[in-house]
């Protein structure tokens, strides 16, 4: 894996909790497969030292590495600028290896899973570090099918993130009505 991308962890250890807006969101694992911001928990920036470096960009692929090992998330209109714990492993595709719509849909299907979850020797982990996820074998597919699963990836979370707009001016409304 660390042939076609970059991967690492959070520096964000010390935590000082802050009301919603008055900080970064921190995102755990725990936090991947949510699709509210209400539980979302906020970092104070007076103790978030190098912002730039650990924000979220858009096309990270996301890996909870502690926990419930494996479960993936795809930085795509949705978690942009926000921090990850150090329990999730952010992997940022090198141009030009790799889409990382196609390196998502694969660790997040359950070939992908297993290829995370399961060290060599058959054995389940309890924690994924990236150095195991460097020598990560990925398996590729022949002529443009990377490029159409990664343009089938890009454009269920355009869609994901005009839905999440949608229910929110629903409910938005909906408090409005029973003013």
């Amino acid at each position: 894996l660390s042939r076609i991308a970059d991967l690492f962890c959070s520096g964000v250890r010390e935590r000082n909790f802050v009301q919603s807006g008055e900080g970064y969101v921190l995102l755990t694992g725990s936090d991947l497969d949510t699709t509210s911001d209400a539980d979302l928990r906020y970092v104070s920036p007076l103790f978030t030292r190098n912002y730039p470096r650990e924000r979220l960009v858009r096309s990270d692929v996301l890996i909870s590495s502690a926990g419930t090992v494996g479960k993936c998330d795809f930085v795509w209109k949705n978690h942009e600028g926000r921090l990850a714990s150090q329990d999730i492993v952010r992997i940022r595709a090198k141009a030009d290896q790799v889409h990382p719509g196609y390196l998502f849909a694969l660790l997040s299907s359950p070939l992908g899973n297993a290829l995370l979850t399961n060290q060599p020797a058959g054995s389940v982990i309890v924690r994924i570090y990236t150095e195991y996820l460097d020598v990560l074998q990925v398996p590729r597919l022949q002529g443009n099918s990377e490029e159409r699963v990664a343009k089938k990836t890009i454009a269920s979370f355009d869609a994901r993130a005009q839905a999440r707009e949608l229910l929110l001016q629903v409910q938005q409304r909906l408090l409005q009505v029973n003013r």
